[in-house]
């Protein structure tokens, strides 16, 4: 037999035995790895913060007295904190979170999240991430960058909330699409540098200022090196959630405790062929939404919605698919679909339109 012959024949013989297990294909001559088993099913519900002080005017904020009612009612139901990055390796499928998973941040950098937030979450065992606007960082209220490093060696992670506090998708009239798009890289790129020169470790999540984005802004966000990003879209996170767009429920101050547990209880509500899709900027003011519900304990006739102007849902009871006709402001509008079953679930997400 030639030699070249034999030399193919061998390789085919060897490219059997190491296709003969299951798994993923090691060098030739190595064994078959196995396929790591999928991660179980998570509901990790994520809420944002701005402030705590034991008695606020500010409806952003928190009385401390009430934010530690909270805390007090995440610890009392076994929930621990995790960080963005043990977000990030679950939604990757490298690695589990705990059970009953909550992910707390704070945006702004407020000094008094230092003050009085932070020792009342480590009282109940948890910690949050910190989404800092870097351009405003030891203002007379803001932390200063030694309070952030102090923060990060004691457990707390740092993300990026941009640098001026920017609406990323709002294109000032005197601006041309590039100049836009080069002001929201340059937004996202410098705060990162900037905190992980402060604190010496990458920065993983940035979150969304006034909860606004779009498909640039998403795309800048994976090409800035940010592996999730946070809006203040309503519902909770799990395996199928897109990590560039994640929701994140705001709790201000007259959230009551009742509210929170309800909160506590949700599930996410699962749509497909979401049109147009999420993040997707349109043109015309009036539109129609289109998606199909997936999860079969929910009833598509009984969701609420909330959109625009003159909003209005019908429902194809053969297909389960959803129509929703609404007419959208100029900038980032916030479609919202609620339903009231057990568990209850709740969708939000927006849509840009620029006429």
């Amino acid at each position: 037999m030639d030699k070249r012959i034999r030399l193919i024949v061998a390789i085919i013989a060897v490219a059997a035995l190491v296709g003969c297990g299951r798994g993923k294909p090691g060098e030739i001559g190595e064994p078959m790895q196995p396929e790591k088993p999928p991660l179980p099913s998570r509901t990790v519900h994520v809420f944002c913060y701005h402030g705590v002080e034991p008695e606020t005017e500010n409806f952003y904020f928190h009385r401390s007295a009430d934010f530690e009612e909270q805390m007090q009612t995440l610890a009392d139901e076994g929930f621990e904190s995790i960080t963005c990055k043990q977000l990030a390796d679950y939604l990757g499928g490298t690695e589990d979170i705990p059970a009953k998973s909550v992910l707390l941040s704070f945006d702004d950098g407020n000094l008094c999240v230092y003050e009085n937030a932070c020792p009342i979450m480590e009282k109940y065992g948890f910690k949050a991430t910190l989404f800092l606007n870097t351009g405003s960082m030891g203002g007379e209220t803001q932390m200063s960058w030694q309070h952030v490093r102090d923060l990060h060696s004691r457990g707390y992670e740092i993300g990026a909330h941009t640098v001026t506090h920017a609406n990323l998708t709002k294109r000032a009239e005197s601006q041309s699409v590039e100049e836009h798009e080069a002001s929201v890289v340059k937004e996202l790129t410098e705060s990162k540098e900037q905190i992980e020169q402060m604190i010496g470790e990458q920065v993983v999540a940035v979150a969304y200022p006034y909860g606004n984005y779009d498909e640039f802004v998403m795309s800048a966000v994976r090409e800035a090196g940010y592996r999730l990003g946070f809006s203040i879209d309503r519902g909770a996170v799990d395996e199928q959630s897109n990590p560039w767009r994640l929701p994140r429920q705001m709790v201000v101050r007259d959230n009551s405790l009742r509210t929170f547990k309800r909160w506590l209880a949700q599930e996410p509500l699962h749509l497909a062929g979401l049109s147009p899709s999420i993040g997707q900027v349109v043109s015309q003011t009036d539109i129609e939404i289109r998606a199909r519900v997936l999860d079969d304990d929910v009833n598509p006739s009984a969701l609420s919605v909330e959109a625009g102007k003159g909003t209005n849902l019908s429902v194809s009871e053969e297909t389960n698919e959803i129509v929703i006709t609404t007419t959208l402001s100029k900038g980032a509008n916030n479609v919202r679909l609620q339903h009231p079953g057990s568990p209850s679930r709740e969708r939000s997400w927006v849509i840009v339109c620029r006429p």
